[in-house]
């Protein structure tokens, strides 16, 4: 093994991640004493950090040079670190590291190997661009074998092998192949990162991809490092020398280990990290409460088994089959509430039955399916009832019917529950209908039924030519058929409704509503795609409101019961 002299650490460093490049100098102070130099490339450290790391035993700071007109952007300077060693043998450092043990293992493979490369337990297809694979001369490669990561990266620079690899990677990346991002990574191409690349891989990691695909190349009987020596994660493993926290500033134990602390610059500089990591914290706190995947927020309101249901039963206008659109969301919003009343049956009860009167295509039907031993899905139009028999072929207690609701076949008192939701507005005589749910009920039995209110902050808005069309409705002048569905949406007030239901004999045990302040299309999109978190507490504020002032909303709900007569 060399002396000292021969051997050094290098690592690279901006203000943002000052406290970080503090933990790494600290944690090889404390657990390496017997260190060699110590290089700092300045990535833009403001001049009070400078001088105190000038402070430091055996830390020297270096000037980045603006050897090409996007050096600063995806890492293109970290090739010209490799490109430019102080020692024969380099260890390269990210600043988020740190270091837990003496390192002199490290230089001893460096040493006996000509490098060290350590494996990320990532395969390649995450990481490099198809055409990559063929301009690197590399088509065979298996595409599961590991990423190495640039973040640790040791190095003899006497080696031919290593040279000609840590040459072409500088000249690869100084061509532009470093830049970029992956479709679903663009939120990061900004300043001063922005390039207008995309990469047709799933998540690009620039240098990283470079090294990795030389290092396969070039190497062809590579010896790859264990990761769990160095592991990412917070959990110290048996064997492990360093630990990678990248951008975790939760934890920095090593931060005060500097040996700087007469430096005038100490007390300043502290203070200014001190702040730092305090907004960091307070940010990340943030953050984490905010985090909430854009996939699988509609699960997390409405749990991934109603949300299949209900889109493969609907399909919504818009993008990406009306992912983002109103009517989507208040669709869900309108069977989360179904599914919560059916949730409080006593399926334990024998031979439970149910009445989806006006089932649709049988989203209702399917919901409650698991519940009920006996479901009669009962729908006037005969195309939503074919479609019907179809979703809900595979279930065997449902029977369907092409019915008239104002004359159930059904003896009196038959069913335990009932739904009847967004139909009578549809029917003629709408109390006779509901009159007739009255009478299949059994006594003491419960329904949840829902119509469109016209008094709702929603459908105030409603277009000119509706306004007219309802004017010449309670005229008594004739409309067609499509006209007069349109106007019956706006015919019931939330007070209408509960007449209906309350003089055909039914009491009223709970109210709720849907679709109060519905979101813009595009502000929804906004919300779910960026800030999932904000949406689903706009959901929960929503569904609250919904639930103490159903009178505004656009579909009001009704819980029933029928008492015993």
């Amino acid at each position: 093994m060399k002396e000292n002299t021969d051997k050094s650490i290098v690592t690279s460093c901006s203000n943002k991640f000052f406290p970080s490049l503090l933990n790494l100098i600290g944690s090889i102070k404390t657990n390496y004493p017997n260190h060699p130099n110590i290089y700092v490339y300045n990535l833009g450290l403001a001049g009070n950090y400078i001088s105190e790391l000038k402070q430091i035993d055996k830390v020297q700071v270096v000037e980045m040079p603006e050897f090409c007109s996007f050096w600063r952007k995806c890492y293109t300077w970290k090739t010209y670190i490799f490109s430019n060693p102080f020692s024969r043998y380099t260890l390269y450092l990210d600043a988020g590291n740190e270091v837990l043990k003496d390192l002199d293992i490290l230089f001893s493979e460096i040493e006996r190997d000509g490098y060290l490369l350590v494996e990320q337990d990532l395969p390649l297809k995450l990481i490099v661009p198809k055409e990559y694979y063929s301009l690197f001369e590399i088509d065979k490669i298996d595409k599961e074998r590991k990423v190495i990561t640039a973040g640790i990266f040791g190095f003899d620079k006497s080696n031919q092998v290593i040279g000609d690899l840590i040459n072409q990677l500088h000249d690869a990346s100084l061509s532009g192949l470093c830049l970029g991002f992956s479709k679903n990574e663009l939120w990061k191409n900004k300043y001063p990162n922005k390039t207008e690349f995309i990469r047709n891989c799933e998540m690009f990691r620039h240098d990283t991809t470079l090294l990795t695909m030389l290092a396969y190349k070039l190497l062809p009987d590579i010896r790859t490092n264990d990761v769990k020596r160095f592991s990412p994660f917070e959990e110290i493993s048996h064997g492990q020398l360093v630990r990678n926290f990248r951008m975790n500033y939760t934890h920095l134990p090593y931060i005060y280990k500097t040996q700087s602390d007469h430096s005038r610059y100490h007390m300043v500089n502290r203070a200014i990290v001190e702040l730092f990591l305090i907004a960091k914290k307070i940010n990340l706190r943030i953050k984490n409460y905010m985090k909430l995947n854009s996939v699988n927020v509609f699960d997390h309101i409405y749990t991934s088994e109603l949300k299949s249901i209900m889109d493969s039963f609907h399909t919504y206008p818009g993008e990406n089959n009306g992912k983002y659109s109103n009517i989507r969301f208040y669709h869900l919003q309108k069977a989360k509430i179904v599914n919560d009343f059916i949730n409080k049956k006593d399926s334990t009860k024998n031979k439970l039955t149910l009445l989806d009167a006006g089932c649709g295509t049988g989203p209702y039907s399917k919901i409650a399916s698991g519940k009920f031993d006996k479901i009669f899905s009962y729908e006037y139009d005969e195309n939503e009832l074919n479609r019907a028999r179809n979703n809900l072929s595979n279930i065997e207690n449902i029977e369907f019917g092409q019915v008239d609701l104002r004359k159930i076949p059904l003896a009196d008192k038959t069913v335990d529950t009932l739904i009847c939701s967004e139909v009578l507005e549809h029917v003629e005589n709408e109390q006779l209908a509901a009159s007739e749910l009255y009478r299949v009920l059994k006594n003491g039995g419960s329904a949840i039924v829902s119509m469109p209110n016209k008094n709702s902050l929603f459908y105030k808005r409603v277009k000119s030519k509706t306004r007219d069309l309802y004017k010449a409705y309670t005229k008594g002048e004739i409309l067609k058929y499509s006209d007069w569905e349109r106007v019956r949406h706006f015919s019931f007030s939330s007070k209408d409704i509960e007449n209906i239901f309350l003089n055909a004999g039914f009491s009223i045990v709970r109210r709720n509503g849907v679709n109060l302040l519905p979101l813009p299309t595009p502000v929804r999109k906004l919300l779910i795609e960026n800030l999932p978190r904000c949406f689903h507490l706009w959901v929960k504020l929503e569904t609250y409101l919904c639930a103490i002032i159903p009178k505004y909303c656009s579909f009001y709900f009704l819980e029933l019961t029928k008492k015993t007569d």
